[in-house]
Order: C-alpha cells, then sequence, then structure tokens
C-alpha cells in the first residue's frame, strides 16, 4: 500500500489485513466492545435502538471504506453482514495467533468472494482449520441420557426466559421442577450447563431444519436456501438462548474452551445442508454463508424495518456463492 499514490485506491488484496487489524483491534477494546454485545443480546428480546445505532456506524463505515479498496459499494450491506458476525466471534479470547490469522483468512475468503478471484479463492486457510480442530478437542459435546437431557431442555428455557443471569444451577432446577443436587448431579459447573443447553438447542435447530425439508431440497439458488435458514433459526423455539450462551461465554473465563467451540463451529450445519448439492462451496464458504444469516437475524431483529432490504440483499447470495 505504501507504493499507491495518494488519494487512489488500494488494491482490494490489501482488505483482508485491514478488516481483521480493525475487528482485532476494536476486541481489544472491551468495554466499548462488550457495551455493543450486550445491545445486541437485548434486542434478541426487543427492537433496540441502540443495536440498530451500532449497525448503522458499521454499515456506514464499509459503504465507505470498500471503494477506498476499489471493492464495488454495492457489497456493502454483505460485507458489513458477515464481518459484524465475525466480530462478535472475536470477542472470544482463546489462542491468539490463531484467533487473529484466521480473522484475516476470512476476511480473505470474503474477498475473494464478492470479487471473484482466483488467488485469494485458492488461498489455503490453516490458521483456521487449525483452531477448528484444537476446539473438538477442547471441548466435546455431551451425548445426553434422557433424564439429563430433560434437564438440559430446562437449561434452554431459563436462559431464553431470564437471560445470562438465569444461567445458574437454582435457575434451572426452578425451570426444571427437580432439586438443586438432581441438576448439579448431571452438570456440576456452569460450564456445563452451558454445553449441555447449547448442544441440545443447537441439535433441536437442525432437527426443525430438516423437518422442513432443507437437506432436501435443490440448492440451485443459494439465496433461497439462506433465507430458508434465516427464516428457520427465526422461527426455532428459544433460539435467542444461542445468543445468550455465547455472549456469556465472551465475558467468563472459565467459558472460554466453549467459547471457542462455538464459534469455531459455526457453519457447520449449513455446509452440511449444502455441501452435497453445491459441492463447489468450502467449509469457510458455509462459515461466511452462517455468518451473513446471523448478521441478518441481528440487523432484523434491532430493526425490523429492515426486513425487506437484508431480504433482498440476501438473494444476492447467488452471484456470490453459485460459482
Amino acid at each position: 500500500m505504501n507504493d499507491v499514490a495518494a488519494g487512489e485506491p488500494w488494491p482490494f488484496e490489501a482488505f483482508p489485513a485491514f478488516a481483521a487489524d480493525l475487528i482485532d483491534s476494536w476486541s481489544d477494546a472491551p468495554v466499548l466492545a462488550q457495551a455493543e454485545a450486550s445491545a445486541f443480546l437485548q434486542a434478541a428480546w426487543e427492537p433496540s435502538e441502540a443495536a440498530a445505532a451500532w449497525l448503522r456506524l458499521w454499515d456506514a463505515f464499509w459503504a465507505r471504506a470498500l471503494p477506498r479498496f476499489s471493492l464495488d459499494a454495492d457489497h456493502g450491506s454483505i460485507v458489513a453482514a458477515v464481518l459484524h458476525s465475525e466480530r462478535l466471534g472475536h470477542l472470544v479470547r482463546w489462542r491468539r495467533p490463531h484467533d487473529r490469522a484466521g480473522l484475516e483468512e476470512v476476511c480473505a475468503r470474503l474477498v475473494g468472494r464478492v470479487t471473484g478471484d482466483t488467488a485469494l479463492l485458492a488461498r489455503q486457510t490453516p490458521w483456521r482449520e487449525g483452531a477448528e480442530a484444537l476446539s473438538r478437542q477442547a471441548v466435546d459435546f455431551p451425548v445426553l441420557a434422557p433424564a439429563a437431557a430433560r434437564i438440559a431442555e430446562s437449561v434452554v428455557a431459563a436462559v431464553d426466559e431470564g437471560g445470562e443471569a438465569a444461567l445458574t444451577h437454582r435457575a434451572v432446577a426452578a425451570a426444571a421442577g427437580v432439586s438443586l443436587g438432581a441438576v448439579t448431579h448431571h452438570f456440576p459447573t456452569r460450564t456445563a450447563l452451558a454445553e449441555a443447553g447449547y448442544a441440545w438447542l443447537y441439535d433441536s435447530i437442525v432437527q426443525s431444519a430438516r423437518r422442513a425439508g432443507v437437506g432436501q431440497a435443490d440448492h440451485g439458488d443459494i439465496g433461497a436456501h439462506i433465507l430458508s435458514f434465516r427464516d428457520i433459526g427465526r422461527a426455532a423455539p428459544r433460539s435467542r438462548a444461542l445468543e445468550v450462551f455465547f455472549l456469556a461465554a465472551t465475558r467468563d473465563p472459565a467459558l472460554s474452551n466453549f467459547a471457542a467451540r462455538v464459534r469455531y463451529s459455526r457453519g457447520l450445519g449449513t455446509w452440511g445442508f449444502l455441501r452435497e448439492q453445491a459441492p463447489h462451496l468450502t467449509r469457510l464458504d458455509a462459515l461466511l454463508i452462517s455468518h451473513w444469516t446471523a448478521g441478518a437475524g441481528r440487523a432484523i431483529a434491532a430493526d425490523p424495518g429492515l426486513d425487506d432490504r437484508v431480504r433482498a440483499a440476501l438473494l444476492k447470495a447467488n452471484d456470490i456463492f453459485a460459482r
């Protein structure tokens, strides 16, 4: 970039490092970063002007930044949604070399997709793949016996109703109608509660998608299927608890391994549904689609008036992922 004349656009190949540095620096300002995360957590329950204001700032920034890197401003809403979801994920402080290098790999894949640049699309992603493998080693979500599964469902119910403050053994015991000892017997720590609740909820959403026939559909229209993922996620019972589990984990060092597993497993369900009918998509493409879906969902939760605009943007996925 030092070779670019003053006032001239920078090459789009410089964008991944720029975006990754920006997100990494933001995460190093924990007071502001967590204030923003809290606003989006509140938006899971009701529209939030604070969350909507954060999104307006974020969208406006990328609308101006993309042309500076010779990128089409029409892709601004897509880039903003994907990077916003990745930005919340980067609140996880786990293995910093993997986190930072993997973040830049995600940004590079995003630019490769919006530009169609073959060199960026051919770039390997060893740091992100390594982080995903290490997170699986750190946390193995349990296969729940029936009694434990009933309590895990109550973990979700308690958190969905009471937010992060309800991620306690007493709140779960009250929700389940069982003794405190019964809850601690199955899940002795807060970490165990979070892992069981998240695993139960994630599986229930995947099962909802399968019942809706997402896995059997023709995936020629990637945009339509992103919309179906979004709609199923919004309709899934107690899905807002997903936000609580993850964002609570970014604030609690005891939950760092769990938070990392959640962060680095994002997109696996999407990939499972898409990979047979769209074999050109990679694991990182599925991550971008998952981020885009999550970012769209947060935008609409913060400001329901954005629904039509967000739906129109999601349909552009055919231009980005169907090649």
